[in-house]
């Protein structure tokens, strides 16, 4: 049954959409997983995720979050795991659109707790007091030997590498993260195609099949890489792709089985 392979590696991201042949040349004259080629097509298709990701993070870190920087206090010292700021006390940082404290900086012990205040966040002298959901609070308490000053600069100077270790760490953490997941989908989907095939009867075993089913995904994966670069998203999405790449993985085994009659008959 197996031949010659007719079609490259690439071929299968515009092929995947609607070529019988490139199902039949898949399961019959391909070897191995596809694995290699998924993880091309992820590569390709995190590249333009990544850079829109650093743009948005580019534009948050650069806007909302230096101007909230800026409502921070010029200076503040750690000094002996006890906290003075070059301000006031109390000092609130308030949300613009709500007009109400988000951060209370109180060095004067008036404020020892959230309650009665809109804020999630009160810095103290000896730690920081926070909301670690709607109902509980938790409090980080500044080491006795912790000796350090903070001004808008230094806090933008981290900043600013944060942003390029997220440049340097988002694109191979996300394709790893997606080749993984992709790697398991793709070898429940060729269980699930063996089970299409007890009724469809291709003669192709799980290896075959598991290789169908990574081509099966593929117009999935490139829609879905479309439509998040769009920030398009609608009710039952990922059902929509799953029904989507069983459609294509029940048309790949039914494109083999053909294949495989027409080769007997030729050979008969």
């Amino acid at each position: 049954m197996s031949g010659q392979r007719r079609f490259g590696l690439l071929r299968p991201l515009y092929m995947s959409f609607y070529s019988k042949s490139l199902y039949q040349d898949v399961g019959q004259n391909w070897r191995g997983t596809c694995f290699l080629y998924l993880f091309i097509v992820l590569a390709i298709c995190w590249i333009p995720l990544t850079v829109q990701y650093n743009y948005i993070a580019d534009k948050l870190i650069n806007g909302p979050v230096h101007s909230l920087i800026n409502e921070f206090p010029s200076k503040m010292t750690v000094e002996n795991g006890e906290l003075s700021i070059s301000a006031p006390v109390p000092y609130n940082i308030v949300d613009e659109t709500t007009g109400r404290p988000v951060i209370i900086f109180d060095t004067s012990g008036q404020h020892t707790n959230l309650e009665n205040t809109a804020a999630r966040v009160l810095i103290m002298k000896q730690g920081v007091l926070y909301y670690k959901n709607d109902y509980e609070t938790r409090f980080y308490q500044f080491p006795q030997d912790m000796s350090i000053e903070v001004n808008h600069e230094m806090m933008k100077s981290w900043l600013g590498n944060l942003k390029f270790i997220l440049i340097l760490l988002v694109f191979p953490i996300c394709l790893i993260g997606a080749f993984i997941y992709r790697i398991i989908q793709a070898l429940v989907y060729g269980l699930l195609g063996l089970f299409f095939n007890v009724f469809i009867k291709s003669p192709l075993d799980y290896v075959p099949i598991l290789r169908l089913s990574v081509i099966a995904v593929t117009p999935a994966i490139l829609i879905g890489t479309v439509l998040e670069l769009m920030m398009v998203s609608f009710p039952y999405q990922y059902t929509l792709y799953f029904l989507l790449t069983m459609g294509y993985l029940i048309f790949g085994l039914r494109a083999n089985k053909v294949a495989a009659k027409s080769e007997s008959t030729t050979e008969a």
